[in-house]
């Protein structure tokens, strides 16, 4: 999981926090994703942090192409991407 990246122009910082309402939040206006460091009780695993940057991270994209939130594309977009991910075999060493 990335501290930062670049979207359009704009530098998104990436930081953990040990008490969030969620799994994390996208903050627009300053262009920050915040992803729990704990819920209910125990730490969140690498896995639920890289599907929660990645759930976010798509929030941030929407907001970037001026678009309504959808909740409903985004989850199921996060699951796809994360499978990919998760499946991917080789590198070509090219990015």
């Amino acid at each position: 999981m990335p501290k930062s990246f670049v979207m359009a122009g704009n530098r998104w910082h990436v930081h953990l926090r040990k008490k969030l309402a969620g799994y994390g939040e996208c903050n627009f206006e300053k262009h920050i994703i915040l992803i729990a460091e704990t819920m209910h009780g125990r730490p969140t695993t690498p896995e639920e942090r890289f599907k929660t940057f990645i759930h976010e991270a798509l929030h941030a994209l929407e907001f970037t192409m001026g678009r309504e939130s959808d909740e409903a594309f985004v989850s199921a977009a996060e699951q796809l991407i994360f499978q990919a991910f998760r499946t991917a075999r080789g590198s070509h060493n090219e990015v």
